[in-house]
């Protein structure tokens, strides 16, 4: 007899490079191979933009109808490949976590991952990346969630950055099932009799709310890559020019091109771990509250 959907761990794999990136097969594959984790069973859903859209931060789709159409055909990543179901989403990355935990999962999944983007996101890029702003959207619908990049904008293989995501969600995983026996101990002597046993079976939220773990793997051989560092988001601008060219009427358009730089390579920042070849995990909110100065800008007299 099949086990109800709320006693299996459920994941959403979302990404910002669209369904048929190579990073995202990848990455769904790497949660497939959670299966049998100390018993467990798993689900995994991927619901990602039909096109890329990169760039595209936490954009919505208010203004247009958000289609989504069952996919047939997704790349396959290994033999072992083999997810529930794929959607192809006409939207943003933010669009496609947002349908898929409303309307297209059977329930609130227990884990979005979104990824393996092609090329980093650390310091200013996790405002503009809708590989973090798929993981964001989750964030703030209460789910734990965990944004993957790949630091090489033209990477091909993703074999080591599989196995790295494979480790992180694997850690994430592995604390929800102690938080979980934690609290069925603590149930069984304080907590109510009549808790929701669908609450019950589920694995509980780890992370603090609103907040998602942002990871950047350096772009080196598995076996070069020195471990994980706990890191900081970097200080960094966008240093950006347009080009002005002509269209076929003589009309000008512009192209936007630029490059990311870093003005803060110190220690503890995700840009210093990644650069010395660690993978860095980066704990980010999206509370944007400049909280130190709160109250020298309430002392201006308003």
């Amino acid at each position: 007899m099949a086990s109800r959907s709320e006693d299996r761990l459920l994941i959403l794999v979302s990404n910002d490079d669209g369904v048929d990136a190579p990073g995202i097969a990848a990455l769904a594959d790497a949660m497939v191979r959670l299966r049998g984790l100390e018993e467990l069973e798993v689900d995994v859903y991927v619901v990602a933009p039909h096109l890329e859209q990169s760039a595209v931060g936490c954009a919505i789709t208010v203004r247009a109808p958000v289609r989504a159409d069952l996919e047939y055909g997704f790349p396959v990543a290994s033999p072992m490949y083999d997810v529930k179901e794929v959607y192809s989403i006409q939207g943003t990355p933010a669009d496609s976590v947002k349908l898929g935990v409303q309307k297209l999962l059977p329930r609130k999944p227990d884990l979005v991952v979104s990824g393996i983007n092609r090329g980093q996101n650390m310091g200013l890029n996790v405002l503009y990346s809708g590989t973090v702003s798929a993981a964001m959207a989750a964030a703030i619908l209460g789910i734990d969630a965990v944004a993957v990049s790949l630091c090489e904008w033209e990477a091909e293989d993703f074999a080591g950055a599989q196995k790295i995501a494979y480790q992180v969600v694997e850690k994430v995983v592995r604390k929800k099932l102690e938080k979980k026996k934690k609290l069925e101990q603590d149930r069984a002597q304080d907590l109510p009799k009549d808790l929701p046993k669908d609450r019950a079976r589920r694995l509980p939220k780890i992370l603090p709310p609103g907040m998602l773990l942002n990871v950047n793997i350096p772009y080196d051989p598995l076996s070069s890559i020195r471990g994980f560092r706990v890191t900081r988001q970097a200080h960094s601008s966008w240093q950006e020019s347009f080009v002005k060219r002509l269209d076929p009427n003589n009309r000008p358009y512009y192209w936007m091109t630029g490059t990311s730089k870093h003005r803060d390579t110190a220690e503890g920042t995700d840009v210093a771990a990644v650069r010395d070849g660690y993978v860095s995990i980066t704990p980010i909110h999206y509370d944007l509250t400049a909280r130190d100065f709160v109250k020298p800008l309430s002392e201006w007299g308003w």
